[in-house]
């Protein structure tokens, strides 16, 4: 399985393949970059989303042995991102990228298997993450199809301490376009020393039904959704989404480092609903999550190469977001 703290990487290269479904009068950039707006709510000029997720039962291991269970009673996650266009030429843009990321995570009723003899207790803790990312991204034709390549270089860190450097080379290109159906391929490659595999192929499928208000947008390994307007400048989406995060711990307790990866991985079934109100667009989400990757890495290790596990039972979530894109 391709590691959550790669996941970033292929949401990108969803966001062009989802680009090369705009109209074949549409390659000019300014109609593409509209359509992964539309799409993406992460490359509009400015984006925020607030999770909130619901308490659920937890056990963990640490060094492969039985470490604590309890309660995860609240956990909080707010995402902030912004989008700076820096250089705009007809075939080719430079975009800067600042993300700011916080995790609220509080336990409850920890009992710990190791040594049973310390009593119950709580714990809560907080984690701020931050990344800079610059993107290159050239429009151009293959075999006479629209045809995009993006390359970008990032930075993160955390408020303890100094991060890693990450970069990714991506291309895609449509396969079919048909008056309702589009499908698209494209690859990733990833310049990481941590990456599990050195690249990655997408796939994506937008497919109108016919006679119906109702389309599906495919676009594998990142979602299934079904969509259709709903009220004037409404949208409602089913379907279920994989979410990959990550962010720094720092910690000398687990092990020799000390500054570890927290890195999960979720899947999010549920209900999406947008409105739009001029340049705004709210978003209201809720289901259920699984998360089936929570794991604690030494800074630039593989994800198999963890020390601590949580195992936390699905739970229900629901999201806030606001993004503005005044271009």
């Amino acid at each position: 399985m391709i590691g959550t703290k790669f996941f970033p990487a292929i949401l990108i290269l969803s966001f062009l393949c989802s680009a090369l479904n705009a109209q074949e009068s549409d390659e000019n950039k300014t109609q593409i970059q509209k359509n992964i707006n539309d799409k993406f709510s992460v490359t509009r000029t400015f984006d925020l989303q607030v999770d909130q997720y619901l308490p659920a039962n937890f056990d963990s291991e640490l060094f492969g042995q039985d470490y604590q269970s309890g309660e995860v009673a609240n956990y909080t996650k707010l995402r902030l991102t912004t989008n700076i266009p820096i250089i705009k030429k007809p075939k080719w843009t430079v975009t800067g990228t600042l993300r700011y990321k916080y995790n609220s995570l509080q336990f409850k009723k920890l009992e710990n298997r190791i040594n049973p003899d310390i009593p119950l207790h709580d714990y809560k803790d907080d984690f701020h993450y931050f990344s800079g990312t610059l993107s290159y991204t050239y429009f151009s034709k293959l075999f006479n199809k629209p045809f995009i390549i993006n390359g970008s270089l990032g930075y993160d860190a955390s408020d303890k301490g100094r991060g890693l450097l990450k970069g990714i080379v991506g291309g895609t290109f449509v396969l079919k376009k048909t008056d309702r159906t589009r499908i698209s391929l494209g690859a990733i490659v990833f310049i990481d020393p941590a990456a599990p595999i050195p690249a990655a192929p997408i796939f994506a499928i937008e497919h109108q039904f016919r006679n119906s208000a109702w389309t599906m947008d495919l676009i594998l390994p990142q979602r299934l959704l079904f969509k259709r307007s709903l009220l004037k400048n409404g949208r409602i989406s089913i379907g279920s989404e994989l979410d990959g995060d990550n962010f720094y711990v720092s910690n000398t307790a687990f092990g020799s480092g000390s500054m570890y990866d927290f890195r999960q991985m979720e899947l999010k079934t549920g209900i999406t609903y947008e409105y739009a109100v001029k340049d705004l667009v709210f978003t209201l989400k809720g289901g259920m999550s699984n998360f089936f990757q929570d794991r604690l890495v030494e800074k630039s290790k593989l994800s198999n190469d963890y020390i601590f596990e949580l195992n936390r039972k699905a739970s229900g979530y629901f999201t806030f977001g606001v993004s503005y894109n005044p271009f």
